[in-house]
């Protein structure tokens, strides 16, 4: 930097611009505290006729935050030239990144192009909520959207939105496309406290207020202004547009953003997350809207009701309204929040029907709903409060049972309610009995109703429906099965266990082909949930040759329904399903060939096939695979792999792996189906166990679904088998005789359990390696439980040594360990390791003989608790102090996946240009191994990387980097300096280049550099 020619140029009587730009373009690169001594000449600058000049002396006032500064700025903003205007805006940017509310000259600039470069360029800073009021710039507004989806907008911002929406510069599509993308709006309800008014005042005294003066009240305070108003009556408007016959007697579902917009209100009144004044405000501006369209809704009044109770007993309002806001009340509210109801509720005409003025069940089970506690209770007090009969519950439950007889459907929703005390408990069983003994036509539907509304563990009542009529078990299940397969909502898994459980049992078996058609005849049945378990279940209760007599009563089209029920009950019965398979196999008809067909390659369970023997063991010869075997393996696809691969289940085997080897690589169209199949043949192969270690990840699929798949086929082929080979005795550990003979090969592993376990860790990968281990943790375990003395034989320093390193990869063994350090890469200990070490560590602390030696183990762990995961926090919580620790999370490097393969392709590769590749890869232990590797080939090597880094292309691991480069001990050129003095590089990065300087005879050019 030529300071002082440029300091006189800046002040000579004419300005050159041609020897002032070059200068000033070099002074603009200089930080702003440097640039400040020159600004007095900058403004002269500003006045030249020479345009470029102007631009050039704008790029130096970037940064500026002065008075004078952004005038000067604001100013060239409107000049007249595009590229001065250009330059202005770079330089309010700059300066914006100190001041960013600034930046509103530019983002309502009265040019079109400056408003658009605005909005595409906001500093990082910058409130977003300025950007709503663009919205309304027809020229811009595709730009103002996208820029909006990519900031983190806040629940603050909504009443502008709708402030827009009001003043006409927002049309209703663009508020509800804009309303559909903010998160908040999702997620919560919160929002609402957002919203201004003069309400406040009002909602303190909504509660001193009267029931006979509370819709007046209501009226006068709808008359004061509140900007919530706007939102619900735009939610209204969206209801009424779509929903135009919406009235309290019918029940017509609301468009999805009105639902949206009721739920999350409802939510937080429910969870009393949305505070009693806004749950107040919400109340008025409902009051106002309704009041506004002349008619209500039943969703609406529900919320007004929940807040205030007694408006369910207002005369004035239709008592159609009110009864079916009661029934809103119990669908979408749950348990309420207060802990008794107004006397005048229980003694309104709200709570009798207007013909018969008999107890109308339905409207007290809403009413029951919004309170907080005992309910039945509270309910049989209000029944008997006129009596004089002192056994009260005896009256009122008289009441009910009579009023339950003449109304099935209210005492359903009344029944749905879960009792909270033993007089409650015993009022609920009364009418659920008298329901179930009452005669009416509807009696199935009533019942699945309630089946779906009460808890899981209150499905008792469906194992009595066979007693209280003929094929009402059938009728209720079929109700369950429609609903299932009809609502948006799935339902939940532990639901649809239990009615399935309870209702299954009750068929019987000439029944079996009536639950058939009742399960492949409901909607969706294929994706059904319902369906689907219950078949599962009838899976279990029905044997196979009640399948076969069901099947044979079947058309062609019924049987197709069913197969494809079928291929979607993965859980169905093993045997059961074999069987039918083998009745399916003798079927011509083309539709169920190509069923077969389609699902035999993929499950060996779901082909037609002879009786399975299961797999012979070494008690007979090992045979080696012949030449045409081999070569079957090799080429063979689809069925004919599965066929091939046959034999190794059968017996046993030697050469799999190598005619594994040579198959290509598993692809989505030939054998992807297979590898559960081609696993198991591995598992029984009598190859060496490294060769079936290394070839075995080759077919793995990184599925829990996978790996349950091999499961059962192992077990299918080894549960009754006896000398297994290696892979798959540690495979079956689950199994008390496999086990047994995995034990005594471990006792006699050289090195003991450390060495097994350090053998397992290099040898394998993935699942085969969890299993191994799994094994070892299994065997610890069962002498930990039978054999406590024996723990002590099997422990050493070694094992505490292995034990400690997978559970902290990263840190340093204590002194006592010191010596029994095992050489391994921390990138092979994954989290399920880590747990199975962990549990392996806690079966030794049960014997009391140990605990002092695994106290080096414990104290290590204690001090570097924060560094271990949740998961092992959660194994150690009873013998480390956890209380309170906050763990720190993984670090996630950016860049390629670490990869043992790739590391070890790198320490090996001789590849100059893959080596200089990964040197400038994102992840900092890949950049460290390959600039190692350079520097282990060779000094030209490394000179070429450091001729990359002269040309000032430098990676992003900079210091990982240059640490691995300075093990050459290369001589550094004074060219390297300059790129010292280069501030756009990294500090860190310049500070370590100019300490290796300094030691190679550089000092007095760069010590003065470091010093300061």
């Amino acid at each position: 930097m030529q300071d002082i020619l440029c300091w006189q140029a800046l002040h000579e009587e004419h300005l050159s611009p041609e020897t002032i730009i070059p200068l000033l373009d070099e002074l603009a690169k200089r930080p702003f505290a440097e640039r400040v001594p020159f600004l007095s000449g900058i403004s002269r600058c500003l006045t030249h006729d020479d345009l470029s000049l102007r631009k050039t002396a704008l790029g130096v006032l970037g940064g500026a935050t002065g008075l004078q500064g952004w005038k000067l700025i604001h100013q060239h903003l409107f000049h007249e030239d595009e590229s001065v205007q250009q330059a202005a805006l770079g330089a309010l940017r700059a300066s914006a990144e100190i001041d960013s509310q600034r930046w509103l000259h530019a983002l309502f600039h009265p040019n079109k192009n400056i408003r658009r470069q605005a909005i595409l360029s906001c500093p990082e800073r910058f409130d977003s909520e300025h950007l709503l009021y663009l919205l309304p710039d027809e020229d811009n507004r595709d730009v103002v959207i996208e820029a909006l989806k990519r900031s983190e907008q806040q629940p603050k911002y909504l009443p502008l939105y709708f402030s827009l929406y009001k003043d006409g510069h927002l049309s209703e599509e663009d508020l509800l496309r804009q309303l559909d993308t903010l998160p908040f709006i999702k997620k919560g309800h919160h929002y609402i406290a957002a919203f201004q008014g003069s309400r406040f005042q009002k909602s303190l005294e909504l509660s001193k207020k009267t029931d006979e003066s509370i819709l007046a009240f209501l009226e006068e305070t709808a008359k004061e202004p509140d900007d919530l108003d706007t939102m619900v009556e735009f939610v209204w408007k969206m209801w009424e547009q779509q929903t135009p016959d919406n009235t309290p007697d019918t029940n017509e579902e609301p468009p999805p953003f009105v639902e949206r917009m009721l739920h999350k209100w409802c939510e937080g009144i429910r969870t009393n997350r949305l505070t009693p004044q806004p749950r107040k405000r919400l109340l008025f501006s409902i009051f106002k809207t309704a009041q506004h369209y002349g008619r209500w809704n039943a969703t609406a009044y529900s919320i007004c009701a929940v807040t205030y109770p007694a408006l369910l007993a207002e005369k004035r309002f239709p008592l159609a309204l009110r009864k079916a806001a009661a029934t809103e009340i119990g669908s979408r509210f749950g348990t309420g929040q207060m802990q008794e109801l107004p006397h005048v509720l229980w003694d309104s005409d709200f709570c009798r029907h207007p013909a018969t003025n008999k107890l109308d069940l339905g409207a007290l089970a809403g009413l029951m709903s919004l309170l907080q506690s005992r309910p039945f209770a509270q309910l049989l007090e209000a029944l008997a409060k006129d009596t004089t009969k002192k056994d009260t519950f005896s009256y009122g439950k008289q009441k009910l049972i009579a009023a339950a007889q003449d109304d099935p459907e209210g005492a359903t929703r009344l029944i749905a309610l879960a009792p909270q005390t033993g007089k409650g408990e015993k009022l609920h069983h009364a009418l659920l009995t008298t329901l179930l003994k009452t005669k009416v036509e509807n009696k199935p539907a009533l019942l699945s109703k309630l089946a779906l509304r009460i808890p899981s563990n209150r499905l008792g009542f469906l194992e009595t429906l066979s007693k209280y009529g003929e094929g009402l078990h059938v009728d209720v299940l079929r109700g369950l099965l429609h609903t299932a397969g009809t609502r948006t909502r799935r339902l939940s898994d532990k639901k649809v266990e239990r009615i399935t459980e309870v209702i299954i049992g009750q068929f019987g078996s000439d029944e079996l082909p009536v639950l058939l058609r009742l399960l492949f005849n409901a909607p969706k049945f294929a994706h059904n949930n319902m369906s689907i378990e219950a078949l599962f279940r009838a899976g279990l209760n029905f044997s196979a040759k009640r399948f076969k007599h069901a099947l044979q009563s079947f058309d062609e089209a019924e049987l197709m329904r069913f197969l494809t029920l079928l291929g979607n009950c993965y859980l169905f019965s093993h045997d059961t399903k074999l069987a039918l398979l083998g009745i399916l196999s003798k079927y011509t008809q083309p539709e169920i060939k190509k069923w077969l067909e389609e699902n035999t390659p993929g499950d060996l369970s779901l082909r037609p096939q002879k009786k399975k023997r299961g797999f012979g063991g070494s008690n007979k010869k090992v045979s080696t695979l012949t030449q045409e075997q081999r070569e079957q393996i090799i080429h063979a696809h689809g069925r004919a792999l599965l066929d091939a691969l046959e034999d190794c289940w059968r017996d046993p085997h030697k050469g799999l792996c190598d005619a594994l080897a040579k198959r290509p690589k598993p692809t989505e169209e030939d054998e992807s189906e297979a590898l559960a199949e081609i696993c198991l043949a591995l598992l029984l192969s009598f190859d060496s166990p490294q060769d079936i270690a290394d070839i075995f990840p080759r077919f793995v699929e990184d599925e829990k679904d996978f790996i349950k798949r091999v499961d059962v086929l192992m077990v299918s082929q080894c549960e009754f088998a006896t000398d297994l080979p290696f892979w798959a005795r540690a495979w079956m550990f689950r199994y008390e005789k496999h086990l047994k003979v995995f034990q005594e090969e471990l006792d006699k592993w050289k090195g003991g359990f450390a060495a097994a376990l350090q053998w397992g860790l290099q040898t394998a990968r993935g699942p085969l390696c969890h299993r191994f281990w799994n094994a070892i943790a299994k065997v610890v375990q069962n002498r930990a439980w039978r054999e406590t003395n024996k723990l002590t034989e099997l422990y050493d320093d070694a094992l505490g040594a292995f034990l400690l390193q997978t559970l902290l990869p990263h840190e340093d063994l204590p002194e006592v360990f010191a010596e029994e350090a095992f050489e391994f890469e921390p990138a092979l200990i994954d989290d399920t390791l880590q747990s199975l070490a962990a549990k392996i560590l806690l079966q030794l602390t049960k014997q009391t003989d140990l605990r002092e030696k695994l106290e080096p183990i414990k104290r290590s762990l204690q001090t570097n608790i924060a560094s271990l995961s949740p998961e092992l926090l959660r194994l150690f919580r009873g013998w480390l102090e956890t209380v309170g620790v906050q763990t720190q999370k993984k670090q996630k490097h950016e860049g390629t996946q670490l990869t043992i393969e790739l590391l070890n392709q790198l320490r090996s590769s001789e590849d100059v240009e893959f080596l200089l590749k990964y040197v400038y890869d994102d992840n900092p232990k890949l950049a460290e191994e390959a600039v190692t590797q350079l520097v282990c080939l060779g000094d030209q090597h490394a000179q070429r990387l450091l001729d990359k880094l002269l040309s000032g292309d430098w990676p992003k691991q900079f210091r990982t980097v240059w640490r691995g480069l300075s093990l050459a001990e290369l001589s550094l050129p004074a060219s390297l300096c300059a790129l010292v003095h280069d501030e756009a590089r990294p500090l860190e990065a310049r500070v370590l280049l100019a300490i290796s300087l300094c030691q190679q005879a550089h000092k007095e050019t760069m010590w003065p550099w470091l010093r300061d």
